[in-house]
């Protein structure tokens, strides 16, 4: 997307603080989903959920379009969240 371009401050915030720690959820995902999943790949999971409130922060003090950004990022990322944590 162009906001990622264009919002210089936000692309390095993302990088620098958020992206750097997420872990291979691709990878992580498949484990669950084949039951072979170890306590220490479940706190990896959990430490990365604690974080999406970080992303989201992010996303929220972004000069681009905001209604863009809390249509195609903050809301799913938010009402995620609401339902993993229940």
């Amino acid at each position: 997307m162009q906001i990622f371009y264009e919002d210089e401050n936000l692309c390095k915030e993302l990088r620098t603080k958020c992206l750097r720690r997420i872990p291979d959820l691709e990878r992580l995902s498949k484990k669950v989903q084949r039951n072979r999943a170890s306590l220490q790949d479940c706190v990896v999971i959990y430490q990365f959920i604690q974080r999406l409130p970080e992303i989201s922060d992010a996303l929220k003090n972004s000069l681009g379009d905001q209604k863009l950004i809390n249509e195609r990022f903050i809301e799913p990322l938010e009402v995620n969240s609401i339902i993993i944590i229940i």
